[in-house]
């Protein structure tokens, strides 16, 4: 966002725009940085749009709903479903175990999702307050799996890994293969 201008980056005005969507606190620091930066709070290259609960935008030809996430209790977080050609994709990190509005959105509008990413912060440990952990994401994936957002062919990863987890990658995997989850890694591609 701090693309600064002189010595440390040369996009000036007339640059392909960068679009930005977040939540009130986004925004906030969005026009802040951009005044502290560039000395006014709009650029032609930057712009910012307002998300709100439950309801989608399209972003580059893809349908994307912020949802509620159980993360920071002072500001209203999200994480957010990608749909695009009948396809989804849940990507739900910086979050706890998903409120209950969340599972009724997904059950109504979700459809059957292609690839989950879930928080996986405590790796083996239970969270679910802020992040999530193994059981939770194993808790998730059954609500999910039983409402007919998660089947057989749904690709899950999990993701947003702490070192104060205290494991390591290959023990990450251990841990996962046995339900069927995938680990990921800086650079994974998967498709779904």
């Amino acid at each position: 966002m701090m693309r600064m201008p002189g010595c440390y980056c040369h996009i000036t005005e007339g640059e392909q725009v960068l679009h930005v969507y977040g939540n009130e606190e986004v925004g906030r620091l969005f026009f802040e940085a951009q005044r502290l930066e560039f000395g006014r709070t709009t650029v032609d290259f930057l712009t910012y749009a307002q998300l709100a609960p439950f309801v989608p935008v399209t972003v580059g030809g893809y349908r994307v709903t912020a949802l509620p996430a159980r993360h920071k209790l002072d500001e209203h977080a999200y994480f957010y479903l990608v749909q695009k050609d009948g396809k989804g994709l849940l990507y739900a990190h910086d979050t706890g175990l998903f409120y209950d509005e969340v599972y009724d959105y997904l059950a109504r509008c979700g459809g059957r999702l292609g690839i989950v990413s879930l928080d996986c912060t405590s790796c083996a440990r239970k969270d679910g307050a802020n992040h999530m952990g193994l059981p939770d994401n194993l808790e998730v994936l059954a609500r999910l799996r039983n409402q007919g957002n998660v089947d057989d062919a749904t690709k899950c990863v999990v993701n947003h890994f702490s070192h104060n987890s205290g494991m390591l990658y290959e023990q990450m995997c251990e841990a996962a293969r046995p339900h069927g989850l995938l680990v990921s890694y800086d650079g994974m591609v998967v498709e779904g």
